[in-house]
Formats: structure tokens, C-alpha cells, sequence
């Protein structure tokens, strides 16, 4: 047996401090929700509102059943043809304790001067047919909508937008009293929306689906 010093024994490794999880995105401003949604009420006609949303997106316009992006595109296109002037303002955005941002917009639709193909679920209106209301300067409420915003592909965009009939006064925004008068008094949203452009136009549409039905953007 040797009788020299021993050796002495290397103390245990320490386990690897875990991974840092990834810090969560900082929230966006209020400026950049609304330029936001500027750049997707201009995609309406332009076909770029899908470059502003996520894949999976969903959007439920005030008297229409909730809808995928691109469908919605392909049903607004011939209200665009039928009302050349229409324009889309946003006159702002406000963040919610949950998350979601409250989005006021109003859509200005402008005079009726061509006829109104097929949108989707909505019948097709012949200029000659339609109501002298709809061939004049028409602007609607501002609408209170509820967005949910997602990061993807590094950049803000939008998941889910919804509206129900809730308008607000915003001072310098015109409404135009046809539709004021009104808007949202069924109670059903069959006279918001897509249903008071038609109930301009002298059409009278059913109510919307009802909130939570299939299809609904979450």
C-alpha cells in the first residue's frame, strides 16, 4: 500500500442554470394600433388587408356572419364598385385590461352611383332600384370594435376584430342623420352595419348570426 498523499476528489458539478424564457413582446402603442388599423381599412381595397392579420384570422363586421380575410375581401370588392368614393377613417384605439384594444372607425360610403353586385350572403341591387337615400353623401356612425392582436412574423397584427352595434360620439366625425336615425334600433343588428347600407338602399335584411355562432373569430 502506497503511503503518499491522496488525491483529493473533484467537488460535484453544478447543474446548468435553465434557459431564460423569452421575453414577451412589449405591448404595441396606441399610435401604432392605429396606423394599424388604418392600413387594413385601406386593404379593404386594395386586397393588402391580409398582409395586416394573421394566418388564421377572422373578422365580424357589424351585420354580417364572422368571416375569414380573404372571404371578406372577396365580398366587400362590388360594394366598392357600387360606391366608388367609399373611404374608412380611424379615429382611434384604446387598450383593455384584457389584452384586446377597443378601435373606433366610421365608414364613409359616399353616394350609390353604379349597381351593387352579389356580396357573399347579400343580394345584388340595381342602382335604378335603390332608394334616393343611397345616392347621396352617406356616412355612417363611429363603431366601437373590439380587435385581439397577435406578433407574427416578428410585427403586430391582427387577429380578431368584432363589432356589435355600439357606436360613439367623436367630435368632428359627420353622421349622416338618414342613417343615424336608424341605425341599431331593432336591436338585432339587422340595421347596422352592411344592414343599413341595404336599408338605405330600401332592402331590408335579416338579423345577423347570433355572437358565439359557428365560425366566430376568437
Amino acid at each position: 500500500m502506497g503511503c503518499g498523499p491522496s488525491t483529493p476528489e473533484a467537488p460535484p458539478q453544478a447543474a446548468p442554470a435553465p434557459a431564460a424564457a423569452p421575453a414577451a413582446p412589449a405591448a404595441p402603442s396606441a399610435e401604432e394600433v392605429q396606423a394599424l388599423v388604418e392600413g387594413f381599412q385601406a386593404g379593404y381595397w386594395n386586397g393588402k388587408a391580409v398582409e395586416m392579420c394573421t394566418a388564421d384570422a377572422q373578422f365580424n363586421a357589424p351585420g354580417a356572419p364572422p368571416m375569414r380575410i380573404a372571404d371578406m375581401l372577396g365580398m366587400v370588392a362590388p360594394a366598392k364598385e357600387a360606391f366608388p368614393d367609399w373611404a374608412s377613417l380611424t379615429h382611434g384605439a384604446e387598450p383593455n385590461d384584457d389584452g384586446t384594444w377597443t378601435v373606433l372607425t366610421q365608414q364613409c360610403c359616399g353616394a350609390m352611383q353604379a349597381d351593387l353586385g352579389p356580396m357573399g350572403p347579400f343580394p345584388a341591387v340595381a342602382l335604378a332600384d335603390a332608394d334616393e337615400k343611397a345616392k347621396q353623401d352617406c356616412r355612417f356612425p363611429v363603431e366601437v370594435g373590439t380587435y385581439t392582436l397577435r406578433q407574427e412574423d416578428g410585427a403586430w397584427k391582427i387577429q380578431s376584430g368584432a363589432f356589435a352595434g355600439e357606436t360613439r360620439a367623436v367630435d368632428g366625425a359627420e353622421v349622416s342623420p338618414d342613417i343615424d336615425a336608424m341605425w341599431n334600433k331593432n336591436g338585432d343588428l339587422s340595421d347596422v352595419g352592411f344592414g343599413a347600407m341595404f336599408l338605405l338602399m330600401g332592402i331590408t335584411l335579416p338579423p345577423a348570426p347570433p355572437a358565439g355562432g359557428e365560425g366566430e373569430a376568437q
